[in-house]
């Protein structure tokens, strides 16, 4: 088939990028051939919608392999969209590179952006429920009493938020 309509080009090449990209992050792909099929997508459809998932897979790519800084720098450019989901977002990601280091003041940091952030809605609760769990994580092992009231405090606070939408 001749497909012509770009936005169409677009959307094969990004879920066959994205395909590659879960294959290789489940074990089952080539990493390093994945980002550059996701990089690819990304110089070839710039002004696609998909761009900001690409970049978190991206992202997502680079910590897996190990590159936390350079997964640090693709999720940082999310922010850079000025929506406050995509800010929240970033600093969420961010905060998991650092998290993933062993820097907890530099992920602490990344996560009260997100949980200081006065914007709310759908999209935004799962980010600060992720952002407290992660928040209390390194707790949780000495302190899961502490870590069970602040899930608890969150999910009183946001009730129509439920434990899958974060999984």
């Amino acid at each position: 088939a001749d497909i012509r309509r770009e936005e169409i080009l677009a959307d094969i090449d990004f879920y066959t990028a994205g395909a590659k990209a879960q294959l290789a992050l489940a074990g089952s792909g080539d990493p390093a051939a994945a980002a550059g099929d996701v990089r690819t997508f990304m110089t070839k459809h710039n002004k696609s919608f998909h761009v900001p998932q690409a970049i978190e897979t991206l992202g997502d790519l680079l910590a897996a392999a190990g590159q936390p800084a350079d997964a640090r720098t693709e999720y940082a450019k999310l922010a850079k969209a000025k929506s406050p989901y995509f800010e929240l977002k970033s600093a969420l990601l961010v905060g998991r590179t650092y998290q993933t280091e062993g820097d907890h003041a530099q992920a602490q940091a990344e996560f009260d952006k997100v949980l200081a952030s006065t914007d709310d809605g759908a999209q935004i609760a799962p980010l600060k429920l992720a952002a407290t769990l992660r928040d209390t994580a390194d707790d949780a092992i000495d302190t899961p009493i502490e870590f069970l009231k602040d899930l608890g405090e969150f999910l009183k606070e946001y009730p129509s938020i439920t434990i899958n939408m974060v999984l």
